[in-house]
């Protein structure tokens, strides 16, 4: 197994989960408004328990390579043997779940799901797929280059080209103003409809030329290598008409338990960290297992 930590760890805070309120989710039409982060009790109690006791499998299986919520798997969590965490990595599991909390059924799942989805904006793959998987991304991590250069690939081939899964992006700036920058720029793409072609690019950058310079100069000689529109892309970026959206997207993700990079969510089921592509396949597949 790769002694490599496979994720990027929100910094300055532990590697946990913890109880935050979930955002009131009504989308705005402004990007640059901020989400309320108003309670809202009952997708408090949906939430919770899906990334907490995913979260906590991470801290327990890591070793094992794959990870998702334990529904997939019918062990009991307490019957698996900790792993050792790798030499610069610190898997912490998120504080047990009060005993009156129950895993999410299938109805919190696909409440989860249609709450992600009005949140997230970039999506490829068939709409009208019976799997959709949200990957919350950061620009400036290594682990979430690696998994689009390397696993991407194989999902596409196996279930996005069968019109099986439609994947979806949604940005986070946790590793400074870089990933914050690399984010905006992305935006200022799909406003020429080429978010893709930049996500690529920057990731590609990022996993093949071990590069993570994203300053906004960077990014705007980027945006003209790919054969954009320099004067509204840079109008774009100098303004700095997305950094709000990206921080209440940033913040969203805080708020529902997300502390690391890469993270997806299949379906309402959790798989935490850049994950060979068996961990994404026996997920898809046994959601399908399901319809």
């Amino acid at each position: 197994m790769n002694n490599l930590p496979d994720r990027e760890g929100l910094p300055d805070q532990p590697d946990r989960a913890s109880p935050y309120p979930v955002a009131d989710l009504r989308p705005a039409a402004d990007p640059t408004r901020s989400l309320s982060t108003e309670p809202t009790p009952a997708r408090q109690r949906m939430l919770l328990p899906l990334l907490l006791t995913a979260l906590l499998t991470f801290g327990l299986g890591f070793g094992a390579g794959f990870v998702a919520h334990p529904m997939l798997q019918p062990a009991p969590v307490a019957d698996a043997p900790a792993a050792p965490a790798a030499p610069d990595q610190v898997a912490v599991a998120p504080d047990a779940a009060e005993p009156d909390q129950q895993a999410p059924s299938d109805t919190d799942r696909a409440e989860f799901m249609q709450t992600l989805l009005q949140q997230t904006r970039h999506f490829r793959g068939d709409p009208n797929a019976p799997v959709t998987l949200i990957e919350f991304s950061d620009f400036q991590c290594p682990y979430c280059g690696r998994h689009t250069v390397e696993t991407v690939p194989q999902i596409d081939d196996m279930f996005v080209n069968a019109n099986t899964l439609r994947v979806g992006y949604f940005p986070v700036a946790f590793l400074g103003e870089q990933s914050l920058w690399a984010a905006e720029a992305a935006e200022c793409a799909a406003e020429q409809d080429a978010f893709w072609e930049y996500h690529n690019f920057l990731f590609n950058r990022l996993a093949i030329e071990g590069k993570r310079d994203f300053s906004r100069e960077n990014l705007k000689l980027f945006a003209i290598e790919l054969g954009l529109e320099q004067a509204a892309f840079a109008e774009c970026m100098d303004t700095e008409r997305y950094a709000q959206r990206i921080l209440s997207d940033t913040s969203f993700a805080q708020q529902i338990g997300v502390r690391s990079t890469p993270t997806f969510l299949i379906n309402g089921y959790a798989v935490i960290g850049a994950q060979p592509f068996s961990a994404f396949q026996t997920t898809i597949d046994d959601v399908l297992g399901q319809k």
